[in-house]
């Protein structure tokens, strides 16, 4: 019960947030709702394990690629803010500027 409970209370913030794409699937809003909505699936799913036999080895590994995961997300998200520019040509309502 709490499982759903919290994927219910986060998924509240998602849906405001892509209120304009859920309902058209020809656009990149709809597959990114549906992705995050899988993610606070497995969030709401997995939380509870996060500190259960907190120094075993699986525990320690899954620690350590969860905090090195953070650097692709950092330099993608600089590098898109310095490089990545959007084509006049592909300006449509759906899209963040």
């Amino acid at each position: 019960m709490t499982t759903i409970l919290i994927f219910l209370i986060l998924s509240i913030p998602v849906i405001y947030i892509s209120r304009k794409y859920i309902l058209n699937p020809k656009t990149h809003g709809f597959y990114r709702f549906l992705s995050w909505e899988c993610i606070l699936w497995l969030f709401a799913n997995n939380y509870k394990y996060w500190f259960d036999n907190v120094f075993s080895i699986h525990q320690i590994l899954s620690w350590f690629f969860l905090i090195l995961s953070i650097y692709p997300v950092i330099s993608g998200t600089i590098l898109l803010k310095k490089k990545g520019k959007q084509k006049e040509s592909q300006r449509q309502e759906e899209l963040y500027n």
